[in-house]
């Protein structure tokens, strides 16, 4: 395997992990405020409606969080790989060596 393959694994994988980590949070920060919100609703109604919206909130963003990975991993050469050749770019122009 080249490198440049390793390192694109490297960082489909830590991208991917990042995405899950972000989804946890937001799946666990808005559960908080709707327990809190439920906490002050008297009307069953309201509830059903908050609660409904909550769903379709953390539906969406879920899909949203899977289509980018999905998006990541179909053009994991192109979006990396432009990555990969802009760090070492930088890289060498930090070191003072010629592009």
């Amino acid at each position: 395997m080249k490198p440049q393959e390793t390192a694109v694994k490297r960082m489909l994988r830590q991208d991917c992990i990042l995405l899950f980590v972000f989804l946890l949070a937001a799946l666990g920060i808005n559960a908080f405020v709707l327990t809190q919100t439920l906490a002050i609703v008297d009307s069953g109604a309201l509830r059903a409606g908050i609660t409904a919206v909550f769903a379709v909130t953390m539906l969406v963003l879920a899909g949203a969080i899977v289509w980018v990975g999905r998006h990541l991993r179909r053009n994991r050469d192109e979006v990396y790989g432009d990555d990969l050749y802009y760090q070492d770019l930088i890289r060498q122009q930090k070191e003072g060596g010629r592009v």
